[in-house]
């Protein structure tokens, strides 16, 4: 399975695991992060490929409204 290039321009929220605050970058972000430090908490953490299919998964409704393309 294969990250949804129609969510590369659009912003995701993925929820801090150690503090719960909500992380909004943008698909492309996602896409390449593999560590990032929490803004808030400051840890560390580590987003795994699988993690990325169950985030993208769960914005898949996101890339609908957007009529299937990327917005600018």
């Amino acid at each position: 399975m294969t990250l949804s290039s129609e969510l590369r321009h659009v912003d995701l929220t993925l929820e801090c695991k150690r503090c719960g605050y909500l992380i909004v970058k943008k698909g492309t972000w996602f896409m390449t992060v593999a560590t990032f430090k929490c803004c808030k908490c400051k840890a560390e953490q580590r987003l795994t490929y699988s993690d990325k299919l169950a985030l993208f998964a769960k914005h898949a409704h996101l890339a609908q409204l957007n009529g299937g393309s990327p917005s600018r």
